[in-house]
């Protein structure tokens, strides 16, 4: 076995974990210990050709199903067929598609995509298997480098995770490590707000050699960090792996962005436990939450302390509809189904009280005959705890949607993002939004897929992140089947991303407000205008002469600063002429085009007449 070199874990005691009942005592972390970080930055490999490491892969990885539970008041399954609307005038929200994400080949060839995606101020960052790719929000391309290359490691690394925490303005990630002498799981936390600088790096490795850790999940509060991974015993037995459990970790936040040796507090593996999925807290809160669904139940851990202090999490049981494995999907130019995954939670996010999470079920789409797969969407106040919403979204008669993932903007209202296919659709995205005080209803296509899948894996996870630089945009990404260059026929795919706005991003709006110019001298005026950028990355510039057929001059390009929201701007026009009147306007321009405000003008003092001798 390789040294534990960054496990300083210490068992403090095992204990049975008793997790069934709705109200119980708080359960005791059964570990303790410290990480040590190792820090490092990553140069950018563009255009890197993919190196796929050979090891020790997780047998059948992740498809056994949650342990069957139940409650006894399970809620009566509530299924929406969303609407697509035909025009634009309809629409309640936009969606606008932005830039091509990693396909098969870059990411190393391996199926699924396992598609992560989060926002920064003024970068969005993709991990997509054994790759990552950083963007500013415009589109331009910063960095590629490989999952190994991030984290310095030569092994087989997957299962990737990656969330930005606006509260620190830090990067966290984490991914599952697998060498041919260990199972491990590995988290990072840039050092700065930039995701191209330095992280620290922290390990947990497997204290069995024959235990696997599966498909980390990655969450955080004000005050600790969180990540869990689903045990797998027997991972090296020629009769297969048994799951175990899900352990639970729970780190101190402080120490992980200082770059410390961070303290933790664990809880030993239990099969009362699937899938368990640490919230990403998108606003402040010194308690952090993990979920769990398995049959009629969504199970909600309260998690208290931050270690080296006593660290422990009640669980709640709230009852929902009956969550049931759905066959595979169909999709155009068949016979091949789509893998639309098994019942465990997809995806959790808390934000100003409220718990969303998503998992998929079998449901029968109305005005249908046949079960298909459906995107279920739970939502739970946590003061008191108890369910606000369950329910199935589909698309309507032969659909099936699959693999959906969920934000809450900062005006309340949730954005879902899924796969979807058909017998005419090939495996897609699609984008659902439910506004603040009103029901689940429209969706509306991000990128359509070209092409039959038949690897047999698809998922296993889709993403949403929230823009923390823009008011009501929330950013998403998902895998579509497509043919690539360099990856088997059958297995190709590609990703894309998109970002959701309350409204359809449309043009720059270009205004003067009152006063329109200040400080006129002989040779300089400042002009004053208003840009409301819609939701989009916008520039503004003013266009200046002593006619407007044309303008003459211009001032530089200039990008609107975050928060994207209406905003004045202005300029110093200098170099004029004294005495003389000038036309001006403002432009402003984003991805939909050019807006050019009215023509307007200013007249600069004259000269001083000579004093009479």
């Amino acid at each position: 076995m390789a040294a534990r070199g960054l496990w300083l874990g210490v068992a403090a005691g095992v204990a049975a974990l008793a997790c069934s009942a709705p109200a119980l005592a708080a359960v005791q972390a059964t570990s303790r210990g410290a990480l040590v970080p190792v820090q490092r930055t990553a140069e950018p490999v563009l255009g890197w050709e993919p190196i796929v490491p050979r090891g020790r892969d997780v047998p059948a990885e992740p498809e056994f199903e949650a342990p069957f539970q139940t409650s006894t008041t399970a809620r009566t399954k509530q299924v929406v067929a969303l609407k697509a609307p035909q025009t634009a005038a309809a629409r309640t929200f936009g969606v606008l598609p932005r830039f091509a994400g990693a396909a098969s080949y870059e990411a190393g060839n391996h199926d699924p995509a396992d598609v992560q995606i989060a926002v920064g101020a003024g970068d969005v960052v993709q991990l997509v298997n054994a790759v990552m790719n950083v963007w500013t929000t415009g589109g331009t391309l910063l960095k590629t480098l490989s999952l190994q290359s991030l984290i310095g490691s030569t092994d087989t690394l997957g299962d990737p995770r990656i969330l930005f925490d606006s509260e620190s303005g830090r990067w966290l990630v984490a991914a599952m490590d697998i060498s041919p002498e260990h199972y491990a799981v590995k988290v990072g936390v840039s050092q700065t707000s930039d995701p191209t600088g330095t992280w620290s790096f922290y390990g947990w490795d497997s204290p069995l050699a024959s235990e696997c850790l599966d498909q980390p999940r990655l969450g955080y509060s004000s005050q600790v960090v969180a990540f869990s991974a689903n045990v797998y015993d027997g991972c090296v037995s020629q009769f297969g792996p048994v799951y175990v459990g899900t352990q639970l970790w729970v780190l101190n936040k402080a120490q992980l962005l200082a770059g410390q040796m961070a303290q933790y507090m664990s809880w030993r593996p239990t099969g009362m436990l699937w899938s368990v999925e640490p919230v990403q807290s998108l606003t402040a809160s010194n308690v952090e939450y993990a979920v769990a669904v398995s049959g009629d139940i969504f199970r909600v851990l309260t998690i208290t302390g931050v270690p080296p202090a006593a660290t422990a999490y009640t669980s709640t049981d709230l009852p929902i509809a009956t969550l049931s494995r759905p066959d595979l999907a169909v999709q155009a130019g068949g016979p091949y189904g789509v893998d639309s995954g098994t019942v465990r939670t997809l995806d959790a996010v808390w934000s100003g009280g409220t718990l969303w999470a998503t998992s998929v079920d079998a449901c029968v789409p109305p005005g249908d005959t046949f079960g298909r797969s459906c995107a279920r969407v739970m939502s739970a106040s946590t003061s008191p705890l108890q369910v606000l919403d369950d329910r199935d979204l589909t698309l309507g008669p032969g659909s099936y949607v699959f693999y959906p993932a969920v934000r809450p903007d900062d005006r309340g209202n949730a954005v879902v993002v899924f796969g979807y296919s058909s017998q005419t659709d090939y495996p897609s995205v699609g984008v659902a939004t439910k506004p603040a005080q009103g029901p689940w209803n429209q969706w509306l296509p991000l990128a359509a897929g070209t092409a039959t899948q038949t690897s047999g894996r698809w998922g296993d996870y889709f993403a949403a992140a929230v823009d923390p630089a823009v008011s009501g945009r929330v950013w998403v990404s998902g895998q579509i089947g497509a043919e690539v260059a360099g990856t088997q026929p059958g297995h190709g795919w590609s990703t894309a991303i998109g970002s959701v706005t309350p409204a359809a991003v449309q043009l720059p709006a270009v205004t003067y407000p009152a006063p329109r110019v200040r400080t006129v001298t002989k040779t300089s005026a400042t002009v004053i205008g208003s840009v409301d950028p819609e939701y989009d990355e916008t520039t503004y510039r003013f266009e200046y002469g002593k006619s407007a057929t044309p303008y003459r001059f211009v001032t530089p390009w200039t990008a609107l600063p975050a928060p994207l929201q209406a905003q004045t701007v202005s300029a110093t026009l200098r170099g004029l002429a004294a005495g003389t009147t000038y036309h001006y306007r403002l432009v402003a321009k984003n991805s939909l085009g050019t807006t050019s405000g009215a023509d307007r003008t200013v007249k600069t003092k004259p000269k001083p007449k000579p004093k009479k001798r």
